[in-house]
């Protein structure tokens, strides 16, 4: 996949993170910079703790990083408002969590939903919007089944529907076809590239390895000793 310009979507510099247990530090990442441009695939690669969920929650402004700097859009993290960061996440960026956090008392549907209710427009919208990507996914029929009554794939099917509803600009993808099977892998991964081609989306995915993922990508780095090093 080639980029389409060179126009960043999201950069950070230097970005480092620790963790503080009594008054000991634990350093995660330690100089991470990178930048995301628009109709890009970025794989990010490593081995199980080395801090990949960490960095995606740092790129998504969930959590503050212990130094260095993100920029969205050439706009430094803090210096944005607080509401209108809110609001930029939820219209312009989607997370998907190695966890799914899907809200386990919800159907599917309402789970897929969820992002368009803080929209203005009808319902019918709303409808036809959240049945049409379940079908792209191939998980219409559990529209009325909750978390617990679907399988793990299924409900990670549903974490990224929810995820991408809202057809993002940046789309942070948490080992999005790990613990899947590779039929929903490939359902998975081919409608987010369907996203970033058809909108220009930008997209960084995290894995553990194992997979084909990086015939997707236009760059691939592993995250290693808190740094990345591109392969």
């Amino acid at each position: 996949m080639k980029q389409k310009n060179d126009h960043a979507v999201l950069q950070c510099e230097d970005l480092r993170k620790s963790f503080f247990i009594r008054s000991k530090e634990f350093p995660v990442l330690t100089g991470i910079s990178l930048s995301l441009k628009n109709g890009e695939v970025v794989l990010i690669r490593g081995r199980s703790g080395v801090g990949k969920s960490t960095l995606i929650s740092l790129l998504g402004g969930l959590e503050p990083a212990t130094g260095g700097q993100i920029l969205w859009q050439e706009k430094r993290l803090g210096t944005i408002d607080g509401e209108d960061w809110a609001s930029l996440r939820r219209e312009k960026v989607g997370i998907i969590f190695q966890e799914y956090n899907l809200i386990t008392s919800w159907t599917a549907y309402q789970n897929v939903e969820a992002p368009l209710l803080f929209r203005d427009m009808p319902e019918s919208d709303r409808r036809s919007m959240v049945l049409g990507l379940m079908k792209q996914l191939g998980i219409q029929t559990l529209a009325d089944n909750k978390p617990a009554e679907m399988s793990e794939g299924q409900q990670q099917r549903v974490a990224v529907a929810r995820t991408i509803v809202t057809t993002p600009q940046l789309i942070l993808a948490d080992e999005p076809t790990g613990g899947v099977d590779p039929e929903t892998g490939g359902v998975i991964t081919a409608t987010l590239l369907s996203l970033v081609k058809k909108n220009k989306a930008s997209l960084l995915i995290t894995t553990h390895g194992g997979n084909t993922l990086e015939d997707i990508a236009d760059r691939v780095f592993r995250l290693e000793k808190g740094t990345l090093h591109p392969e």
